[in-house]
Order: C-alpha cells, then sequence, then structure tokens
C-alpha cells in the first residue's frame, strides 16, 4: 500500500531478521503479541521484526503481521507493518533560549469537579500582572486527557470564541483584552477516565491521580507551563464520598465538609510559591498503614 504510515514489502530491510522464516501468522498491537499460531523461535521473530522495521523508519510499530504460504520446498513468507505517523523530534531547549515571561502569575486558584459519569470540570483562576504589551499565549494540549475548553474570562468579561485563538497547543489572547493586573478564568472539561497518557489527570485502579511533571499541566488547562513561572496555589476539590472519601493535594487542608447528592470537598492552600510541575491531586479510597 502506499497509504501513508505503511511500510511496503520494499522497505523491509534485508536481509531479513534471524529467524523471521519460521512459520507464523502473528499479530503485534501497541506492544501485545498476540499468538496465532505457535512456533519455534516465532515470538523472538516477532519482536526482531518489530525492533527491525523500527529502527528502519524510526517510527514505532503499531501493528506486525506475518503470513506464511507454505509449499514443499520452500515456505513463503510474506509481512506488512503498520507504523505510527512520523513526529518531528523533540526540540531542544536551553537555558539562552527562555525570555522573561509577558505576564507574571501570582496565585492560582483551582476547582475540581471530580465525576465519574460526566468529565471533570475544572475552572482554573489565575492572578496576572502585566510585563509587556505582547500577547498571552499559553500552552494547552487539548488529547491526552481529551481536554474541552469551556469559556474563558477576564476579570468580570466572558470572552467569545472570537476574540481568541485556539489550537490543539495553545490559547492565544490579544494584548488589547488584558489589564496592567486582572485575573484571568478558564474553564475546561476532562476525560480522566479516557487518558491513558499518564499525563495531567488521569485515573488509576479507579484513582484520580495527576503527573505534571514535566509538562502535565498544559493537559489540564491553558498556563504557561514553565519552572519559572512560580505563584501560590489553592485546590478545592469536589467528589462523590463513598466512593473518593480521601482528596488531597498540596499544602494545608483549610476547608472540608459534606454537599449535597453525597458529595464532599476539601480545600487546599500551599502558601509557598512554586512552578506548576509540583501540583499534585490524589482522591480515592486510600488506606493508611501504620507500625
Amino acid at each position: 500500500s502506499d497509504a501513508p504510515g505503511v511500510l511496503k514489502m520494499a522497505d523491509v530491510p534485508t536481509p531479513m531478521p534471524h529467524g523471521f522464516h519460521t512459520r507464523f501468522a502473528r499479530r503485534r498491537t501497541f506492544g501485545v503479541v498476540r499468538e496465532d499460531l505457535l512456533g519455534a523461535g516465532v515470538l523472538l521473530s516477532a519482536i526482531a521484526a518489530a525492533a527491525a522495521l523500527w529502527s528502519y523508519g524510526k517510527r514505532p510499530v503499531t501493528a506486525l503481521q506475518g503470513v506464511v504460504a507454505t509449499s514443499p520446498s520452500q515456505p513463503v513468507v510474506a509481512m506488512f507493518a503498520t507504523t505510527s505517523a512520523v513526529e518531528a523530534p523533540p526540540k531542544e531547549i536551553f537555558r539562552k533560549d527562555y525570555k522573561v515571561l509577558p505576564y507574571e502569575a501570582s496565585h492560582v486558584d483551582m476547582k475540581f469537579e471530580l465525576r465519574d459519569e460526566v468529565k471533570t470540570t475544572l475552572t482554573t483562576a489565575v492572578a496576572y500582572k502585566r510585563r509587556s504589551a505582547k500577547d498571552m499565549v499559553l500552552s494547552g494540549e487539548s488529547k491526552p486527557a481529551l481536554m474541552e475548553l469551556v469559556s474563558v474570562k477576564v476579570g468580570d468579561t466572558v470572552l467569545t470564541p472570537d476574540q481568541y485563538t485556539v489550537t490543539d497547543k495553545d490559547l492565544t489572547i490579544p494584548a488589547a483584552l488584558l489589564l496592567d493586573e486582572f485575573v484571568l478564568e478558564i474553564v475546561t472539561k476532562l476525560d480522566a477516565g479516557a487518558n491513558t497518557s499518564l499525563s495531567g489527570l488521569y485515573k488509576s485502579s479507579g484513582i484520580f491521580c495527576t503527573q505534571e511533571e514535566a509538562e502535565g499541566f498544559r493537559n489540564m488547562t491553558y498556563f504557561y507551563d514553565r519552572p519559572d513561572n512560580m505563584a501560590t496555589y489553592t485546590t478545592l476539590i469536589t467528589a462523590e464520598k463513598q466512593k473518593y472519601p480521601y482528596l488531597l493535594s498540596n499544602g494545608n487542608p483549610v476547608d472540608s465538609g459534606d454537599l449535597e447528592d453525597g458529595l464532599h470537598f476539601v480545600k487546599w492552600e500551599d502558601p509557598w510559591p512554586k512552578p506548576c510541575y509540583l501540583f499534585a491531586l490524589v482522591a480515592g479510597d486510600l488506606a493508611c498503614v501504620s507500625d
């Protein structure tokens, strides 16, 4: 096939990996090797073929299949592999590349409404101070947790979608809409259960967790996701009390209580400025072991 991401027979490295002539019909999908026809050396053959194809194309193999047609004299092997789309190599970022942020964050207020049946709603209100007349460009990636931008508010003014630009990598707000000092409130919805990247907000064994280092914060909201963006944090977490009796975050618990419909809340305050990659949240039915 000439479809993008498909290696043709002409692309297969020669000579083929050792043992690849072994009779097999096997598929390798997302790192899982499934046996369809057991044969000597089959597992090693599939792994070797996948490794050879990856090194040849510099692309991870997401599906590998081998098919054998046997004749009395010689087994004939046909194979194909499907790879993921070609990705650009990571960009190196050096200290000399860092520029002073055009807007300085002093405090971040986060409100997590953790839910199972619907997406989690996250409201993030950040106090900013202008440093320059540049547009505000905040990092945000929608794919890992299927992040959905709900609203953007500057002070008391809710912006309309034609007043800002949002892509799958960032949110841009024109400088003309921003004041010298203002609070930017961004509401997003997150599907933690669908997030298999283990970055940002995700669920593991029925527990809500976060992983922000190195750049996971941008998977939850639009923010200056950089280690030099230091601010204090308050975090309010609400969830179903029976399923998530413990709601943990950074700093000190300053308030808690029960709500309607079987919900409860805990509010945390971290008075020490920190980068966003140190933010943490855990919600679940946890146990304490002591001696």
